[in-house]
C-alpha cells in the first residue's frame, strides 16, 4: 500500500501528467519532487516547478545542498582533500564540472556571512535551503559523524531572516553551475 506519491527528478510536464492520470483515476498525485537544490543550483526549484507548489502542493525533498562539499569551504583554493568525494577515481567528471573558479568565489563569499552569524559555511548553505518554504527536507550527504552533528546545527537558524536572505542573494545572486543536468 502506498500512502504518497512522489517524483525524483521529472520535469515539470511529468509531474503535471502525473497529477492529471492521478485526477482522473480519483488517486493522490505526487505531493513531492525530490531534486538537486543548493545556491549554486537553483532555478528548476525557484522557476520551473514553481508553478506547482501552489497549484498542487507540491513539497520538495531536495539533495546535494553543499554542492557536493562546494559550499562547505572544504575546497578553498582549489585544494582537494584525500578523504573527500572528489579524490575518488570514479568522481572525476563531477570534480571537473563543479570544482571551478566561479564556485570557488561562491563558497568563498558565503564564509564572511557564516562567519557574522557565528556558524560554519555548510550550516549556513543548509540553513538557507531550509529556508525555502516550498523545501520538506534536505538530504546532506555526510559521510562523518561530525559532519551530521555540524548540519544538524543548521535546524537552529532556520527560517533565516530576510536580512540574511538578502545578504545572501547580494553575495552570491543568481549564481547556478546546474552541472548535474547534464548526468
Amino acid at each position: 500500500m502506498v500512502a504518497y506519491r512522489g517524483t525524483s527528478e521529472g520535469s515539470t510536464s511529468q509531474i503535471v501528467e502525473a497529477q492529471r492520470v492521478a485526477d482522473r483515476l480519483g488517486l493522490l498525485g505526487p505531493v513531492a519532487e525530490q531534486t538537486h537544490y543548493n545556491l549554486l543550483h537553483r532555478k528548476r526549484v525557484e522557476e520551473d516547478l514553481r508553478p506547482l507548489y501552489d497549484q498542487y502542493g507540491l513539497g520538495l525533498t531536495t539533495f546535494s545542498p553543499l554542492a557536493c562539499g562546494i559550499l562547505s569551504g572544504k575546497y578553498a583554493g582549489g585544494q582537494v582533500p584525500t578523504e573527500s568525494r572528489f579524490a575518488v577515481p570514479r568522481y572525476q567528471n563531477l570534480k571537473e564540472g563543479l570544482l571551478k573558479e566561479e564556485n570557488l568565489k561562491a563558497a568563498e563569499a558565503l564564509k564572511p556571512l557564516a562567519d557574522e552569524m557565528g556558524v560554519s559555511s555548510a550550516q549556513l548553505a543548509l540553513a538557507w535551503c531550509m529556508s525555502n518554504e516550498n523545501v520538506s527536507t534536505v538530504i546532506s550527504g555526510a559521510t562523518r559523524v561530525s559532519q551530521v552533528e555540524e548540519n544538524l546545527r543548521a535546524v537552529k537558524l532556520v527560517p533565516l531572516s530576510e536580512s540574511m536572505m538578502s545578504k545572501v542573494e547580494e553575495r552570491l545572486g543568481s549564481h547556478s553551475c546546474n552541472i548535474l543536468d547534464r548526468f
